[in-house]
């Protein structure tokens, strides 16, 4: 059964991989390695094949799980909504503690029956092709042309709780609470304070009540309700960390980017601006606000200052996207400055024409036809905008 659970970790793992769904930044895959031998010995000593192996899930609902082979998954949403490596550190444990204790293949040991292997994969590989089809579908605005995803939250909550608990990862409340004692113990053992566990779980508790998740909260069944873990591991720490938002900032930025389209302004806000405090935002986090504050607003004052963050995103030269031209136009015709908004307009129709070159290098056609039809939607729309001005 372990080598059967190990051959469906693989493949899910490469389904994941050839669907865009991992997050890709292998400095932040490092970091995060170093973390876990900081926890976890190279191998168990009980007989057990399993070498930790860890990836970054593209959803921006913060989670983490961990399958019985010791493939271990932590999503940009629960990176972004804690704060510190302590905070991580005690994320991490909890998972190794589920599978060190054997959690996932206890359950599987105790269900009566598994659907069959490739029954069940084909049926979750054309559930995710359904969500991803019914995302291009979808009103959701892609702000950055170069970086067009069908990833975003296509790993339908169904989905994901289907997987779980054919893994056997859907844990007992007995189960949670007993990783969270380990992930304690573990936790004082490499003095790391435990309360960075209960922080990160009441962030992730303030994040659900935010976004409306009570399930989450108040626990299913015999799951244990998120305060009782709370209250189990001890008082939630104030923690907060330049250093650790360094290391994840291109996570905030893709997070910020799903916050934006899900017009969750303020989340976007606070991701972006934990960039910025330290000191490693890039255009695209800086267009973003611009974006947000336009959105939000609109008198002189702050049109000038989505004029001065779009200004900031021109100075940098690191990454630069098309949308600056878009952006510049938006907030200079707010400010009735029609000449140079022309000026950024005809910049960015010629800058779309080019996106139109790279259409051949990308192979799925759910992603190209995707692509082309924003390129050609942006196109018509910059024509007639053109126009527009030069009748104001």
């Amino acid at each position: 059964m372990r080598k059967e659970l190990e051959e469906e970790s693989i493949d899910f793992m490469n389904y994941l991989a050839n669907n865009n769904l991992l997050f890709d930044d292998s400095y932040l895959e490092s970091y995060l390695y170093a973390l876990i031998y900081k926890i976890y010995p190279t191998t168990l000593n009980d007989g057990r094949p399993g070498f930790l192996n860890i990836k970054i899930l593209k959803k921006n609902i913060p989670y983490a799980l961990i399958f019985p082979n010791g493939s271990l998954y932590i999503t940009t949403g629960l990176l972004s909504t804690i704060n510190s490596e302590e905070e991580l550190i005690g994320v991490l444990s909890h998972e190794i503690a589920h599978f060190v204790l054997d959690h996932s293949v206890i359950n599987i040991n105790k269900a009566e029956k598994r659907q069959k292997r490739a029954e069940f994969w084909a049926g979750v590989a054309t559930g995710v092709a359904v969500a991803a089809d019914a995302y291009v579908a979808s009103n959701n605005e892609y702000y950055v042309p170069g970086a067009i995803t069908l990833s975003t939250a296509v790993l339908a909550y169904e989905i994901a709780g289907a997987i779980t608990e054919r893994m056997g990862i859907k844990y007992s409340r007995d189960q949670e609470l007993e990783a969270d004692k380990s992930a304690a113990e573990l936790m004082n053992f490499i003095q790391v304070d435990p309360g960075a566990l209960a922080s990160a779980l009441s962030k992730i508790k303030t994040y659900s009540i935010l976004n409306g998740n009570y399930i989450a909260l108040t626990g299913q069944g015999t799951h244990p309700a998120i305060d009782d873990r709370i209250k189990q591991i001890g008082t939630p720490q104030d923690y907060a960390d330049v250093e650790y938002d360094k290391k994840i900032s291109f996570v905030n930025s893709f997070n910020a980017q799903i916050e934006y389209n899900n017009k969750h302004f303020n989340s976007c806000i606070n991701l972006v601006n934990r960039n910025i405090e330290s000191n490693v935002a890039t255009e695209e986090d800086y267009v973003l606000l611009a974006i947000v504050t336009l959105n939000m607003h609109d008198t002189d004052a702050k049109n000038q200052e989505a004029l001065t963050l779009i200004q900031k995103a021109k100075s940098l030269n690191v990454y630069p996207t098309i949308n600056i031209s878009k952006q510049e136009a938006i907030v200079l015709i707010r400010l009735n400055r029609l000449d140079e908004a022309k000026q950024s307009l005809v910049k960015y129709e010629e800058e779309l024409k080019d996106q139109k070159k790279y259409l051949e290098e990308i192979k799925d056609e759910r992603q190209w036809s995707a692509t082309n039809r924003f390129i050609e939607s942006e196109y018509e729309w910059t024509s007639k905008m053109i126009y527009k001005v030069n009748n104001f």
